[in-house]
C-alpha cells in the first residue's frame, strides 16, 4: 500500500531549475480514466507548475489524503466505479475541511450537490484552457509554502 503512495510522492520532486517541492503547490488528481489521469497530470504539471499526486479512485486517494502529506487542491473526477466523486468530497472535507475541491462531471443534475457541498464545478466536456483557469482561480488564493514546509 505505501509503496503506491511512496511513488505518488516521489512525484513531488522538481525538474532542474525548478523550485524544490516543497516550494510548489500540490494538487491530487482523482480519476479513473487512465488516459484523462495522464493528460490532467501534465496540464496541471506543465500549464501551471505544481506538484501532481494522482489516484485512480477515491481510496486512493483517502489513503494520500491520511498520509498527511501537503495538498493543497483536489481535482476529482464525479462519477467513478466505488466511491464517487460527491462521496470522496464529504470524506475530505471531514479530514481536512480546508482543501479546496474541484469536481468535475457532464450530469449537470449532480452539479448543484457539488456546489452546495463547498465543491467547484467544472463542466465536461472542458477544454484545457479552461480546466488550467479553474485549477489558477482556485490556487491563487493559497499561501505558497515555505521552505522546508509540510
Amino acid at each position: 500500500m505505501f509503496t503506491r503512495l511512496q511513488q505518488a510522492a516521489a512525484g513531488l520532486s522538481a525538474p532542474d531549475g525548478e523550485p524544490p517541492a516543497p516550494m510548489r503547490l500540490v494538487v491530487l488528481v482523482v480519476e479513473d480514466d487512465a488516459d484523462t489521469r495522464e493528460s490532467l497530470t501534465a496540464l496541471i504539471r506543465e500549464g501551471l507548475g505544481c506538484s501532481v499526486l494522482s489516484a485512480s479512485c477515491g481510496s486512493e486517494a483517502l489513503e494520500i489524503i491520511d498520509s498527511k502529506v501537503r495538498v493543497d487542491l483536489v481535482f476529482s473526477d464525479i462519477i467513478m466505479p466505488s466511491m464517487d466523486g460527491l462521496t470522496l468530497l464529504d470524506e475530505v472535507r471531514k479530514r481536512r475541511v480546508q482543501v479546496p475541491i474541484v469536481l468535475a462531471t457532464g450530469m449537470t443534475t449532480v452539479l448543484d450537490a457539488a456546489t452546495e457541498r463547498g465543491a467547484i464545478a467544472l463542466v465536461k466536456p472542458y477544454t484545457p484552457r479552461s480546466a488550467q483557469a479553474v485549477f489558477r482561480d482556485q490556487l491563487s488564493a493559497i499561501p505558497r509554502p515555505s521552505a522546508g514546509a509540510n
